[in-house]
């Protein structure tokens, strides 16, 4: 496969670059200063947390990078893995973006999916947030629940009860 020549790079390009590093440097700095026992989604517009009442792809994702900025990696993976890949994602941007606007020079070609690429992409992203709404619906953790969804879709273990009954919140079979 042949190398294809450095282009320069345009004005409206420079300009996305600066956007973007300021965007992911702005969001990593707000992710290490986060108080993560503040409730992050207590002033946001609805989200889909609150609307289905199922935690969506990213949810803990912050509190995640708030404890992978402070070291403490064990917590990151408790609310959210996809918090690792995220930042490792996030340090090659900033330093290619850089290099670009340094360089002056595109270092990475505009990448354009075809239709059958996107459905392996949405594939992907739907396993993903199965795992996720699995683990946080069978595991400990409230916080990437909303109220009514917790009351609902969780019942004590040591019940023992059919999954039906479980599900239904009440004694009976749905």
């Amino acid at each position: 496969m042949p190398r294809m020549p450095a282009l320069p790079l345009s004005t409206s390009q420079k300009q996305s670059r600066v956007l973007g590093l300021l965007f992911i440097v702005g969001f990593l700095a707000y992710a290490f200063l986060l108080n993560p026992n503040w409730s992050v989604s207590a002033w946001a517009l609805p989200d889909f947390r609150n609307v289905i009442g199922l935690p969506c792809l990213l949810c803990g994702g912050t509190r995640a990078m708030h404890f992978i900025l402070h070291g403490d990696f064990q917590r990151a993976l408790y609310y959210n893995w996809i918090a690792f890949p995220a930042l490792v994602s996030a340090l090659v941007l900033v330093i290619v973006m850089s290099l670009e606007i340094a360089r002056r020079r595109v270092l990475l070609p505009t990448v354009r999916l075809r239709t059958s690429q996107w459905i392996l992409v949405g594939a992907v992203a739907a396993s993903l947030w199965a795992h996720h709404v699995y683990d946080a619906l069978h595991s400990p953790k409230p916080e990437l629940l909303n109220e009514q969804t917790e009351g609902r879709l969780r019942a004590p273990p040591a019940l023992g009860l059919p999954l039906a009954v479980e599900l239904s919140g009440r004694g009976k079979p749905l």
